[in-house]
Formats: structure tokens, sequence, C-alpha cells
């Protein structure tokens, strides 16, 4: 079963002012607001829709996540109801991030004062508590490499004779390790080498120190 967040101050909101956002087709907070009995949206598309309560008087605020924001209107109609714009809770608000859409009015938005005379769009974001999670043990990554190491033998002779002639790569070993006193032994065939070899070679120590060396001879 959905888990949804727990409305602000426990009001229990008649359901017919509630809208649930669909995650799989998300709609407008717009267009939301406009399928709640009692609001008038207009504008939905353009750069500065616009909604009324024809009911209530006033502005009408928007409270988010249980924190009331800014209030403001398009300037007062002589007459009949204030015109509150949606362009500032439209740019702060993701649709995908929305979990429900709850109009309080009357007594029910009396808990926010003068405020509240207008009418009260509070609004839910989504928390994860919904969404499907997995364990933290299961979640871990083991990084092995970008790729299985390769060995060099294998990949030589896979080598034409012409890619082998203008080769200069005549060994690599990403699994060479030392003995006790330090060492490594590393064969490379010379027969046909009449060039100066370069060898480099990086380390990384039992205890995380690392290292590196550029040789030519």
């Amino acid at each position: 079963m959905q888990k949804y967040t727990t409305s602000v101050y426990g009001i229990d909101v008649p359901k017919k002012r509630i809208k649930y956002q669909d995650p799989k087709r998300p709609r407008s907070i717009g267009q939301m607001i406009s399928e709640i009995p009692g609001v008038a949206v207009s504008g939905i598309g353009s750069l500065y829709p616009s909604m009324t309560i024809p009911r209530a008087s006033g502005p009408v605020l928007f409270v988010l996540d249980g924190f009331p924001l800014a209030q403001g209107n398009d300037g007062l109609s002589l007459g009949g109801p204030v015109s509150t714009s949606l362009v500032e809770i439209l740019n702060m608000v993701s649709v995908i991030d929305v979990e429900r859409i709850e109009l309080l009015i009357g007594a029910d938005a009396a808990i926010y004062g003068t405020r509240g005379a207008g009418g009260v769009i509070s609004i839910y974001t989504r928390s994860g508590k919904e969404l499907e999670s997995i364990s933290r043990k299961e979640g871990q990554l083991v990084f092995e490499g970008y790729e299985p190491i390769l060995e060099f033998d294998p990949y030589n002779q896979a080598r034409s004779k012409r890619t082998k002639e203008k080769a200069n790569l005549l060994y690599w070993n990403p699994e060479l390790e030392t003995d006790e006193n330090g060492e490594a032994l590393i064969k490379v065939p010379v027969s046909f080498i009449e060039s100066v070899i370069k060898i480099e070679a990086s380390v990384i120590t039992p205890d995380g120190k690392r290292g590196s060396l550029s040789v030519n001879f």
C-alpha cells in the first residue's frame, strides 16, 4: 500500500479537495489545481497563469510541505475574488516531485490566520517512502576494474605480423608482484631491438602508498 505524507496539523481534508499526482503520467500543478472543485484556473500553458477561489476573499496562500510561502496577488477585483499568480510556485516545484495537492478553505484554513482567508493551496512533495528500496548491504558495489585484465602473450599472438613490426610495446603485466626484497624479474624479447628501451612502472604498496618509475636504457 502506498504511503503518503501526513497532512499538516492533522487536518482531515475532504477527498474531493485532494488531488494526487500520477508518477507515470505527471500533470502540471496548474492542471491538478484546476481539477479541485471550487477553484478556477486560467492561462494554463501561458507565461502568467492565475487562479481564483470564488468562495473566498483575498489572495491564495501557498504552503509547501507545511511551510507558508510569500503571499501575493495580481490586484484586487472590485466585487469579486482576488486573482493569485501561479508563476512563483510553478517555478519552485517540479511536477514530478509533487505527491498531492490539498485545498484548505473556511475553518480548515483558519490555522493560518488572516492569510488563509483567501484559501490555502497545500502542496506536498514526495518523500521517497513510497518508492521501492533495497538494503544498504545489497546496494554496495564492488569494482574490479573497467574491464577484465588482458595478458600480454595472448594479445601479442593475436596481432598480425604487420602490427608487430610497427609496434613499440614489448611487454606489460598489470599483475606483476615483487618478492620480499622488492624485486621482480621481467623478460622481454630484445633480439630485434636496436633502439632505446623505456621502462615505466607504477606501484601500490600493501599499506596504500604509491610510487612510479621511468627509465630509459
